[in-house]
């Protein structure tokens, strides 16, 4: 073998082994995507992304939330951490305008149950974007390797809307 063919297979061995590296260190990132304008008003899902690093971040694009408490929007966004049993195992609730409060429980089924959950999770809301973004402590969720979701939303009327449709969960995001 000669001293360019020596090189070049060092050199390429280097790059894959960087980038099996980089891609292991890196957090997990996927997107989902919602019709839109499938139901009227300001809680229409248009997209949900799901980052899985030290902490599980969960971002939610909507058509057009207010700050305004009239418009008597919220949401739910459910967490699967455990791929032997069926359904989200925790349910964050929160409202989509200033001053609202938000709560997480533990889920039996599709339902919250128990008292809420004291464990580190944040909810922010911004207007000009139109996004709720949702923060869960990784001991909050119990140090899952994986996790999938489901989001809900719903205004003051009858308008209520599932990223993907009822009660249909995504696919397992990886921890990075």
């Amino acid at each position: 073998m000669n001293i360019k063919k020596n090189i070049a297979a060092i050199a390429g061995a280097a790059i894959a082994t960087a980038t099996l590296t980089m891609g292991t260190a890196a957090a997990e990132v996927r997107s989902f995507a919602d019709a839109k304008h499938d139901v009227e008003g300001g809680a229409d899902i248009w997209r949900t992304t799901v980052t899985h690093q030290k902490r599980v971040k969960v971002t939610v694009k909507f058509d057009d939330i207010v700050p305004d408490f009239m418009s008597d929007a919220g949401a739910s966004i459910y967490v699967d951490t455990d791929k032997a049993t069926k359904g989200p195992d925790f349910v964050l609730r929160t409202g989509l305008f200033d001053g609202t409060d938000y709560a997480m429980f533990r889920t039996d089924g599709w339902a919250a149950v128990g008292e809420p959950l004291t464990c580190f999770h944040q909810v922010s809301l911004d207007y000009d974007l139109d996004l709720a973004k949702v923060v869960f402590g990784h001991g909050c969720l119990g140090d899952p390797d994986a996790v999938r979701v489901a989001v809900k939303s719903a205004n003051g009327g009858s308008a209520v809307d599932w990223l993907g449709g009822r009660r249909h969960l995504t696919a397992w995001v990886v921890q990075g």
